[in-house]
């Protein structure tokens, strides 16, 4: 351990590399980490969104993208072998499952919310904007 480097200063060992990124909603990048600072805001090269559906992905080329790091769950360097159990698919066979899987995250939400609501919780956002200030 005495090479150990703790905190967003260990990603000196992945500057230049390839690697994968995973995000606080589930969402998976890949690309080469150019730069980051202390609190491991990121620029990545070559960033692409890899979408996957059951056993098949899709990878949608992003160009260099800017992070910041409070929104990254996970970072490990990629071993080439990530493809294994998958097939590439054509992205907009993909996108098409993608959309379908997130409205049906939505419609659950929703109704998620409904029955909340009717129990007497409450999970929308409340609104003041139709308050007004007394006048003085």
């Amino acid at each position: 351990m005495d090479n150990f480097i703790s905190g967003a200063a260990s990603l000196i060992h992945e500057v230049d590399k390839k690697v994968l990124f995973v995000f606080r909603d589930g969402r998976v990048f890949y690309g080469i980490l150019r730069s980051f600072d202390q609190f491991a805001n990121l620029v990545i090269e070559s960033c692409c969104e890899r979408i996957i559906i059951d056993n098949c992905y899709a990878d949608y080329d992003l160009g260099t993208l800017i992070v910041r790091g409070e929104n990254i769950v996970l970072i490990g360097e990629m071993s080439g072998k990530e493809n294994e159990n998958l097939q590439k698919a054509d992205l907009d066979k993909i996108m098409n499952a993608y959309r379908i899987q997130l409205d049906l995250k939505e419609q659950q939400s929703k109704e998620r919310r409904k029955l909340l609501m009717r129990r007497g919780m409450c999970l929308e956002p409340v609104s003041y904007t139709h308050l007004t200030l007394p006048t003085i």
